[in-house]
């Protein structure tokens, strides 16, 4: 959610395994064996926030488990 307009929705796991959506996105992206080759399939772990070399700002960024 952006503003309270939903801007994406995707499914990346289900029972524990990555959605085939999830991987077609990976493999179509440009990270598919970078930067490590099990980028993306992680249920657990860090927030990787990027730029794309302006300046950018984030504040108040909730994660929460469902």
């Amino acid at each position: 959610w952006l503003n309270g307009t939903k801007v994406v929705e995707i499914q990346m796991f289900e029972n524990g395994q990555p959605t085939q959506q999830w991987l077609d996105l990976i493999a179509g992206s440009k990270f598919p064996k970078q930067p490590a080759p099990d980028f993306g399939l992680s249920m657990k772990g860090n927030l990787s926030l990027q730029d794309h070399g302006d300046k950018v700002w984030y504040k108040n960024i909730k994660v929460r488990t469902f």
